[in-house]
């Protein structure tokens, strides 16, 4: 399992829960997924997992992202059985 969580505040809650489950197969990375490689500016609130794309605000911060065929590249997988994405 790959999990992508670029919310700082989210990754630590996966994170956790990954770990208080024990769960050996899951690899997680705090970065977005995009089209195109970069940074992006998302603004949140105190409300775990509500943040948006801004340019400026309250709780701003910015993420890492990546395109998942360059992540695939270099750490690769043996197959791909299904893909969920939480937009």
């Amino acid at each position: 399992v790959l999990a992508f969580e670029p919310h700082p505040s989210n990754f630590e809650f996966l994170s956790a829960n990954v770990a208080l489950n024990g769960l050996q197969n899951v690899r997680l990375e705090q970065l977005g997924l995009s089209d195109a490689p970069g940074k992006l500016c998302v603004q949140g609130s105190d409300v775990p997992g509500n943040w948006s794309v801004a340019s400026h605000g309250a709780h701003e911060f910015e993420i890492d992202l990546v395109r998942l065929d360059d992540y695939l590249a270099r750490c690769p997988v043996s197959r791909i059985d299904l893909v969920k994405m939480d937009i």
